[in-house]
């Protein structure tokens, strides 16, 4: 599976057409989604607001997992977007992650799998900046890219969900460590269980792992923190 990027462009005065079928068009996304195939994906609005507007949108992007060029253009040629007029144009280009030798590495040299952070950066800024905190501390956000508003995978949701709780149940009778999720199945019998992992092997032996055998763990984590018992 590679990744390629289904760009569309809207054509002017659409915004009623393309709301017809939105609900249509994020079904079909969703189950992308849902299959863990979607690298980032969302509208292009017309003016730069962080809310919609009248203006509406110029156009949208998905960047997901096809088998090949020609299976990313059938699936996006089939869109609602594109079938009912929405675009004026689309196209899809193949996308490339950055090199390994280009990507941003950990404290230990390890490849940094969550990402740059500046997703987080943003955030932390926004709420000092809203609410006038004075010191907000901030972290990357795995899997955000399958979690966006409006977008949640359901399978995300469920297993966030319940990593938090077995954190909280660990720690009743754990010290300190992580709680992190590996796959046992995939496809239709797609399946995870939880484990209970040291902190320092978050960042080193569990890091390796997860470079050497992608796909087997998730780059989601809870830390686990005494309570007082």
């Amino acid at each position: 599976m590679s990744l390629y990027a289904l760009i569309g462009h809207d054509r002017p005065d659409s915004l009623d057409l393309r709301m017809s079928v939105r609900a249509e068009h994020l079904a079909r996304v969703r189950r992308l989604a849902d299959e863990g195939r979607i690298a980032i994906a969302g509208p292009f609005p017309a003016v730069d607001a962080d809310a919609p507007t009248p203006a509406g949108f110029t156009g949208s992007l998905i960047v997901a997992e096809f088998a090949s060029l020609e299976e990313a253009s059938a699936w996006f040629a089939a869109d609602p977007y594109v079938t009912s007029g929405v675009f004026e144009t689309h196209e899809v280009r193949r996308f490339q992650r950055p090199r390994a030798e280009q990507a941003e590495t950990d404290a230990r040299g390890n490849i940094q799998l969550s990402g740059t952070g500046a997703l987080a950066d943003f955030l932390a800024g926004q709420v000092k900046e809203r609410l006038k905190v004075k010191r907000v501390r901030a972290d990357t956000f795995g899997y955000l890219q399958r979690s966006y508003p409006g977008m949640q995978s359901p399978v995300d949701v469920s297993e966030a969900r319940e990593c938090g709780r077995e954190a909280v149940r660990l720690a009743m009778t754990e010290d300190n460590g992580s709680v992190a999720i590996k796959r046992i199945a995939n496809g239709k019998d797609y399946a995870v269980e939880l484990f209970r992992t040291e902190i320092d092997g978050i960042g080193s032996a569990l890091n390796c792992s997860l470079q050497r055998f992608p796909g087997t763990c998730r780059g989601c984590y809870f830390n686990i923190l005494p309570v007082h018992r």
